[in-house]
């Protein structure tokens, strides 16, 4: 027998770390057990505590909650519970925001402010070693990182994808002190970076290259990030197989992947892609034109071109709507046809990063090249769209 008590909401945020981890249930409703591990004391100290651990076979999530008034009949004890019976009781006394006293005996007892819910305990569940060594790490204000990913993980293609594009690629430059990140849906291609970051390797691993990239399914990345945000410092490592994601005592394992992402094509799309001309205009002011192109649209063509010194023309395939934006321009600003919703998707995520009252800068080569989206001209963070026609 355990019991202890904790405050329903730090039990209700211990699970919700978890959930992403949490395995699918078979068709039986069995399956989806998490893995809960309570300690009288720790080390030397008095202090109880709660360690919660999902893997559902691609992602690892480990959660750490004190607890409290513990009476027990040993120093430690491993349990195992229906990780989506836990995640809804966690969720409702969450709601009700009180002291809740926990059992565990034949079966888990979750009582509190006159309700109960009692849980089964489950058979053991499979897990990976949360303490693989890595070979390569850096550090992060976290709200810094969640950021970083958001953007550079933006364009992956949901789904399975073809030749890795439902992934993200991220590298750890050790000799230029980088972590960037690159993903694509073979229609448009985002590039992000941190720089002058420190990034540490371990001796003798990995001598004959300072870059080592890793392959994340978007998916899983994207869901890894949702709990990291604040101020406080988080740590980054990687020994290739596995990418560790680690904030105080929580702690996120995503296995990376075998597809090939092509991070150096994406590099060098969207680091290289020299402009002729260049236009600046409001992101808010850019979406209402949209707005206006898409009464009309029947297919997502869209046609920029230069109205006049101080405008561009947003017109369709049909040319019912012609829709204008008032904008600052430099050098020639070419003609150039390319997917509308790529295109306002783009820009939504800029938009979303920077204030929809921002200026974003679109630069044209020509009309057989990608449109480049920066935020300020010399920026190396951009998103670039294909064309889809040529003259």
């Amino acid at each position: 027998m355990f019991r202890y008590h904790v405050h329903s909401t730090e039990f209700e945020d211990a699970v919700k770390k978890i959930a992403i981890a949490i395995p699918a249930a078979n068709k039986k409703g069995a399956g989806d057990c998490v893995q809960l591990s309570l300690y009288k004391t720790v080390g030397n100290s008095s202090k109880s505590i709660g360690i919660f651990l999902g893997f559902n076979g691609k992602i690892e999530a480990i959660s750490t909650m004190e607890i409290n008034d513990v009476e027990a009949d040993e120093e430690q004890l491993n349990i195992y519970v229906s990780g989506s019976k836990l995640l809804a009781a966690a969720s409702a006394f969450g709601a009700i925001d009180t002291v809740l006293e926990i059992t565990l005996d034949k079966e888990m007892c979750i009582s509190g402010a006159g309700s109960k819910v009692s849980l089964p305990l489950g058979e053991e569940t499979s897990k990976i070693n949360p303490n693989e060594a890595m070979f390569i790490e850096t550090e992060l204000e976290a709200d810094k990182f969640v950021r970083f990913l958001d953007f550079g993980a933006s364009c992956y293609q949901e789904g399975k994808g073809a030749h890795g594009m439902n992934c993200v690629g991220i590298r750890f430059s050790h000799q230029e002190k980088k972590l960037s990140v690159a993903s694509s849906n073979g229609s448009r291609a985002v590039y992000a970076e941190v720089s002058d970051v420190v990034i540490k390797k371990k001796e003798g691993e990995e001598k004959e290259s300072s870059d080592i990239t890793v392959t994340v399914e978007g998916n899983l990345l994207k869901s890894a990030i949702r709990n990291l945000a604040g101020k406080s410092k988080l740590t980054i490592s990687t020994n290739g197989k596995r990418l560790v994601l680690k904030k105080g005592t929580y702690v996120i394992i995503i296995l990376t992947s075998e597809q090939a992402f092509p991070f150096e094509a994406v590099l060098q799309i969207t680091n290289r892609n020299d402009t002729k001309g260049t236009w600046k205009a409001p992101m808010d002011k850019i979406l209402q034109a949209l707005s206006i192109y898409e009464i009309t649209m029947e297919t997502p063509w869209l046609e920029i071109t230069k109205k006049n010194d101080s405008q561009m023309s947003f017109q369709g395939k049909d040319e019912l709507t012609t829709a204008s934006v008032t904008c600052a321009q430099q050098n020639e600003v070419g003609r150039i046809v390319i997917d509308e919703k790529q295109f306002k998707d783009s820009i939504n995520i800029f938009s979303v990063r920077y204030g929809k009252n921002a200026d974003i800068y679109i630069g044209v080569s020509d009309e057989e090249k990608p449109l480049s989206i920066r935020k300020n001209l010399n920026d190396s963070d951009c998103i670039i769209i294909l064309p889809i026609v040529s003259k």
